[in-house]
């Protein structure tokens, strides 16, 4: 069925057709397929304690009441801190699984 649309086009046209077809079929299986975890930005952003600007955050997740340690993160005023809005905004890159609500936890140090 298919053997009058091949001799329709010479065989140099599917050469020079052939690299670029393994690659669109090779980058959409990998899109396609399911993969485990994703790298994904979460943005924290939290009321700071007025009193004294802690040293670093400490992010945990929280899964069925057990809190497991991601990363910490040091604290600086000037990129962090919002003067007028008085709130502290961070970002971390993590590694997450799709379909799944996360719970964070974060404590400061000073």
């Amino acid at each position: 069925m298919f053997i009058p649309l091949l001799n329709c086009f010479p065989n140099r046209f599917f050469r020079i057709l052939r690299l670029p077809v393994l690659i669109f079929l090779s980058l959409l299986f990998v899109l396609m397929s399911n993969t485990v975890a994703y790298s994904r930005l979460a943005t924290f952003s939290l009321n700071p304690n007025t009193e004294f600007y802690p040293a670093e955050y400490r992010v945990y997740s929280v899964d069925n009441d057990v809190y497991t340690f991601i990363k910490s993160v040091t604290f600086d005023k000037e990129k962090m801190l919002n003067e007028t809005t008085n709130i502290v905004t961070f970002n971390l890159e993590l590694e997450l699984e799709s379909d799944h609500t996360y719970y964070f936890s974060l404590t400061a140090f000073n």
